[in-house]
């Protein structure tokens, strides 16, 4: 099998980061955001690596420039209280 995908970071060589919010929590100001990792990749990055989603969905054709921003997390994050 053959693949491709697109990423802005390869796996293990770092990553972008920033503050992130999640809908519905009150923060109170920007410096108490939950600060994470993240790295930009096309639908096929999780199909090249043969990496299947736990629960819910991994990127698809739903995913356009016209729909709501999508973001696939990893077991760490979902259970952490952030």
């Amino acid at each position: 099998m053959k693949a491709a995908a697109v990423v802005d970071s390869l796996p293990g060589h770092g990553s972008s980061d920033g503050p992130v919010s999640i809908e519905g929590r009150d923060y109170g100001d920007a410096s108490t955001k939950p600060f994470v990792n993240h790295v930009v990749v096309s639908p096929s990055y999780f199909d090249t690596f043969r990496i299947a989603a736990i629960q819910g969905r991994v990127f698809d054709s739903r995913d356009t420039l016209d729909s709501l921003p999508a973001v696939v997390i990893n077991a760490k994050m979902a259970h952490d209280d952030v």
